[in-house]
């Protein structure tokens, strides 16, 4: 079975937990997509939620507009609104990420 994958730039943050992901329900809410940073075997390594940027071609720079840098924003601000600050809590940025036909294994939350 071969699946096809395509790469793509992300604004957004990486989920942190190998073991899981963000339900479904939530991301709708906060119209959030979720995205592979990796694929094992056909199966999503760890998640990246967030939105895909265009590349500008002259300067090689990401855009992303000020409508959909703020709402990935607001909605990085929701997930880690709970959580105490670290080190190791995920970071807002740019991400190279897969989109394509995964499996998932992982537990999904809330958060």
């Amino acid at each position: 079975m071969y699946t096809c994958f395509d790469p793509l730039l992300i604004y957004g943050w990486r989920e942190g937990n190998r073991d899981g992901k963000i339900c479904e329900e939530w991301l709708e809410e906060h119209n959030m997509k979720e995205y592979a940073l990796d694929v094992v075997r056909g199966y999503l390594g760890e998640a990246v939620y967030g939105l895909a940027c265009q590349i500008n071609e002259d300067t090689g720079l990401p855009i992303i507009s000020d409508e959909d840098r703020l709402q990935v924003q607001k909605a990085y601000q929701a997930f880690t609104e709970n959580d105490t600050p670290s080190e190791q809590a995920p970071k807002l940025g740019f991400y190279i990420a897969l989109t394509g036909d995964y499996m998932s294994e992982h537990y999904l939350y809330r958060p």
